[in-house]
């Protein structure tokens, strides 16, 4: 079988797949997300973005990791410490 056979058998099987499991394409996440494609792709090589699923070349998110993702990225803002101002005199003096 030759690499594009299986590419062409991976789509295929793709849409199938994506809708059994519950995946999404890379660049369903990044419209998702709102971010450009090359940003998920620095995300992904940085290990900063959702945890992913990859079979051949082709990169899948699983929705469940991406909503796991967006809860571990969310902040409150009410909950927020602030931090307290320190002038240079009292910085030096401790």
């Amino acid at each position: 079988m030759t690499i594009d056979a299986i590419n062409q058998w991976m789509n295929k099987r793709g849409a199938e797949l994506r809708d059994r499991v519950g995946l999404m394409t890379e660049l369903e996440f990044s419209s998702l997300v709102e971010a450009e494609h090359a940003t998920v792709v620095w995300w992904r090589n940085h290990k900063r973005g959702p945890k992913y699923v990859k079979l051949g070349q082709h990169i899948f998110y699983r929705w469940e990791d991406v909503l796991e993702w967006l809860t571990q990225n969310t902040h409150d803002p009410a909950k927020r410490v602030a931090r307290k101002r320190v002038s240079k005199n009292e910085a030096e003096a401790a």
